[in-house]
């Protein structure tokens, strides 16, 4: 599960990079700019799960690392999730 602010934006971005779908997303209120949940799918599996931060009362510490691995069925994909991915490097 990754935190985050931005989390619209977040699953939006990363569905391109992976070329992937969302499911499962939801706002705590209608009036929220933001996901309480949101899961994204590639290839039927999902690999990434994100709530936004605005969510939750816990003081989370900014900047901290997470990691996630990812595979690819070729190199044509991979090479399309890096060049949108490295936009934002």
């Amino acid at each position: 599960m990754a935190y985050l602010s931005g989390s619209i934006e977040a699953v939006d971005f990363y569905c391109k990079a992976f070329n992937a779908a969302s499911k499962n997303c939801f706002k705590a209120s209608d009036d929220d700019d933001f996901y309480a949940h949101a899961e994204i799918v590639i290839n039927s599996q999902t690999v990434l799960a994100i709530s936004d931060i605005s969510h939750y009362s816990t003081n989370f510490i900014r900047e901290n690392n997470m990691q996630f691995w990812l595979t690819f069925d070729d190199e044509k994909s991979l090479d399309a999730a890096y060049d949108v991915l490295k936009q934002k490097a």
